[in-house]
């Protein structure tokens, strides 16, 4: 019987996490099961009674004492970077993103934004509108997703002029990415990967993580528009 591994994962890291658990089990006969979400769905999960065995999570999700007391913290390490990006409809009008200014100006003609609020990508853009001063008019014309892939179907349909989310979501073939958000405003979020403290998994999940730092998996980060980290501990910013 193939053992298999609970992993809690951050949505923006679906397509390279599934492509990494394919060659896994490849070369080692494991089988992953991810339990994507949102950071508030993870933080839910990492405290409900659904086993676990490690994470694969954004940064913020560490950020919430309770869920960070569900790993084991001497094991948490960084796993990808990746910023926020600004998409249109494919072949739209590419509107000037380049500075503060031109981003300010470019989300207030937007008449929707197609975004999850609640979510990292959310978290890091509700920053941006602030430190902008446009936070309220953002959020009155936002159209609210629950899954990433969602942004990037709102703007194939044309049901929103603007989608912001993570860069590497909105390197898809259907929709536009804008070149040059402001180097000012950018903020690489860290995905963590972790064990769950309370797994019975421990050898089993271990080696998966060692896999996840290894070259293989690294280029496969890469592959798919996110920077992978060097394997380094992060418990000391997790706290």
């Amino acid at each position: 019987m193939t053992a298999t591994l609970s992993v809690l994962a951050g949505g923006a890291m679906r397509a390279p996490l599934n492509a990494i658990a394919a060659r896994y089990r490849e070369v080692a006969g494991v089988a992953v099961a991810y339990h994507f979400g949102t950071t508030p769905e993870l933080i839910a999960l990492a405290l409900s009674d659904q086993r676990f065995d490690l994470g694969v999570v954004p940064q913020d999700v560490l950020k919430n004492a309770d869920a960070l007391a569900t790993f084991a913290t001497d094991t948490i390490t960084d796993v990808a970077y990746v910023g926020l990006g600004i998409a249109v409809p494919k072949g739209a009008p590419k509107p000037d993103i380049g500075t503060a200014d031109a981003l300010k100006k470019t989300l207030l003609a937007a008449k929707s934004i197609a975004a999850i609020p609640e979510s990292a990508a959310g978290y890091q853009a509700a920053r941006v509108y602030a430190t902008l001063g446009i936070s309220d008019a953002i959020n009155a014309k936002t159209v609210v997703k629950r899954a990433p892939l969602e942004i990037v179907a709102a703007l194939a349909a044309r049901e929103a002029e603007l989608g912001i989310f993570f860069s590497n979501i909105l390197m898809s073939p259907d929709v536009d990415l804008l070149d040059g958000f402001p180097s000012e405003l950018q903020e690489l979020v860290a995905f963590r990967s972790g064990l769950c403290a309370r797994t019975e998994q421990t050898e089993l999940a271990d080696a998966f993580l060692r896999f996840l730092a290894d070259n293989e998996a690294r280029a496969i980060i890469a592959s798919h528009g996110m920077a992978p980290a060097n394997g380094s501990s992060a418990i000391n910013e997790a706290l």
